[in-house]
């Protein structure tokens, strides 16, 4: 089986290519390709598709096209954050000439019409104010402010949505899904260890593992201590600083896993159900 690609050069270029490999067919797929070519006077290059700018601050994704030559850029906030797990001022999409498919390598005119979209907590949003205190009496604001009942709480760790954020105390529960069972972490500040197990799959045992050091923002290590006298040490972290909802495991031979934020409650009864094991 094979799969191809034609590479028209006519410069120097810097490429990239994704290979996918199939029951019956392996196909080849073009990441980018920037050739190394002048740039006319009125023109601009994008480095960055716009996978790659999302969740970051919108004011860095900013610089980056200002530095790149860009010229007419609109940032515009959306209010939609409302569990506090999105961190506010991250780009939720980027245009450029109307356009989301563009890739590293792609030229625009420099005053291409650039729309950022970044996201804002829905409490911040200006419909959303209440009444100006000049325009209604202190019986009336006490009478009529609406009741706060969204709670500060997540469903997926025991602190509240803004000190979730800082990855280094209390307690925290992902889970990775795969084809027939899940995989468990549950991460506790509190006790200083790490557990792990599997559900789905007639595991009936549960890791405790010690902390070692670090925090989630930075790198989390655990080390295994087995009966034999060997060690081993896992790292683990947010996928982006202070945005909780997905966690990366390095494991000792540097492979890594991806799992997302669960409901703390539910993997705390798997978790109770097993036999645990110190390392």
């Amino acid at each position: 089986m094979t799969g191809e690609v034609t590479l028209d050069v006519t410069s120097e270029l810097d490429a990239m290519y994704q290979i996918s490999c199939y029951s019956g067919s392996i196909d080849v797929k073009t990441v980018y390709v920037d050739y190394k070519t002048n740039l006319a006077e009125d023109e601009a290059k994008v480095m960055h598709s716009e996978a790659s700018y999302k969740n970051y601050n919108y004011k860095t994704v900013v610089k980056d096209l200002q530095d790149a030559g860009f010229t007419n850029i609109t940032a515009t906030p959306v209010y939609d954050i409302i569990w506090g797990i999105t961190e506010e001022e991250s780009v939720k999409s980027v245009t450029i000439a109307g356009r989301n498919d563009y890739r590293r390598g792609d030229i625009f005119k420099k005053n291409a019409e650039i729309v950022i979209v970044y996201h804002m907590s829905y409490e911040d949003d200006p419909a959303n104010q209440t009444q100006a205190p000049s325009q209604t009496t202190a019986a009336d604001k006490q009478e009529d402010t609406p009741k706060v009942t969204e709670s500060d709480s997540v469903f997926y760790s025991t602190n509240d949505r803004k000190t979730v954020k800082n990855g280094n105390s209390g307690v925290y529960a992902y889970k990775s899904e795969g084809g027939t069972y899940d995989n468990y972490w549950i991460i506790d500040f509190d006790d200083k260890c790490v557990y792990f197990f599997s559900d789905g799959n007639g595991d009936s045992t549960c890791n405790r593992v010690p902390m070692v050091s670090g925090d989630l923002n930075t790198v989390l290590i655990i080390t295994y201590h087995d009966v034999d006298g060997s060690e081993w040490s896992y790292g683990m972290h947010f996928d982006w600083a202070k945005q909780p909802n997905h966690l990366v495991v390095e494991d000792e031979s540097h492979f890594t896993t991806d799992s997302y934020v669960t409901d703390l409650e539910d993997a705390l009864k798997i978790r109770d159900e097993k036999t645990i094991y110190d390392y």
